[in-house]
């Protein structure tokens, strides 16, 4: 007796216009309602038209938008799919991934998918070739155009050991047919991390290694030529659990800095890694970052006047 309880909480419903923002407003200390209030100029709004962006609020008012959508297109399909490569190309947008496909028996095959869509998200879908394991193919870790009419996919290849395979298609839209196969066995456990197109031409390609199945205790960056021609590689030497995920090349000097994580310092503390190799795949320096933290490189960026930039 004698005390004030807390009432039931007041919940304010979204049911203004595009450019109000409905909030509880106390009017008298004790006489709580939802009000509608102005949202400032400049803020976005929907003003319901799917076509066109940019939309914003100008003195309450819903102003239209001047950016065209230019495609909002939806990839469907009855098999499962996962992108994790986009690249912007001549033609308009690349991207590949993996696509697996469940039989009527209920056995699995996971394949290659490189789709090219032009300016409207429409295109053409070129399928590498599935691999013979359960489970099928590793993961994709880039594309790239090599040539007018032809595109490389990079990823982790698992028909027997795990091997780096890079495989190129052409031929024009809707062809799909390959014209240079290459796979990366290292006699071990090869699994590709990341890929990039050289300035110079070609890609750039890096990996992770390991003997006998056990955990990577080495890394690896290839530069494979617009015809499938392995020209280097580059294989660290450090000893201890290591990866590279972030790959940058120099218009420059055609020098590849790598970047990633390694606990060849202190066994069970992963710390950020920096490799710069120059065009000929030789290595110029490494350096280590971090403390007592783990830390991790994910990604890493050549700026116009040189300067490296490296995030994780």
């Amino acid at each position: 007796a004698g005390v004030c309880k807390t009432g039931p909480m007041v919940i304010c419903k979204a049911t203004a216009g595009p450019c109000e923002a409905v909030t509880c407003s106390s009017l008298s200390g004790t006489d709580h309602k939802c009000v509608a209030a102005a949202k400032e100029d400049g803020a976005g709004c929907d003003d319901g038209d799917p076509c066109v962006l940019g939309a914003t609020c100008k003195a309450g008012v819903c102003a239209k938008g001047d950016k065209p959508r230019l495609f909002a297109q939806a990839y469907t399909t009855w098999s499962k799919v996962n992108l994790t490569a986009v690249q912007s190309v001549v033609a308009g947008t690349l991207y590949g991934g993996t696509y697996e496909r469940t039989f009527k028996d209920g056995s699995k095959a996971r394949e290659w998918l490189l789709r090219v869509t032009d300016d409207t998200g429409f295109g053409f879908r070129l399928i590498a070739l599935p691999s013979a394991t359960p489970g099928g193919a590793g993961a994709v870790v880039g594309a790239a155009e090599i040539g007018e009419t032809t595109h490389a996919i990079a990823g982790t290849d698992t028909m027997k050991t795990k091997d780096v395979r890079v495989v190129a298609y052409g031929g024009g839209v809707g062809k799909g047919k390959v014209v240079w196969d290459l796979r990366i066995d290292g006699g071990g456990d090869e699994e590709a991390t990341s890929m990039i197109d050289h300035p110079a031409g070609g890609m750039i390609v890096s990996n992770t290694a390991a003997a006998n199945k056990t955990a990577a205790t080495a890394a690896q960056v290839h530069r494979v030529s617009n015809t499938g021609t392995l020209l280097w590689t580059w294989k660290s030497a450090v000893n201890g659990p290591v990866t590279l995920t972030g790959l940058a090349a120099a218009a420059a000097d055609g020098s590849v800095t790598a970047v990633g994580a390694t606990e060849a310092e202190t066994p069970g503390v992963e710390r950020g890694w920096v490799v710069k190799l120059n065009a000929a795949g030789k290595l110029l320096w490494t350096r280590v970052h971090g403390g007592e933290l783990k830390q991790r490189l994910a990604a890493v960026a050549i700026l116009p006047d040189g300067v490296m930039v490296a995030v994780g």
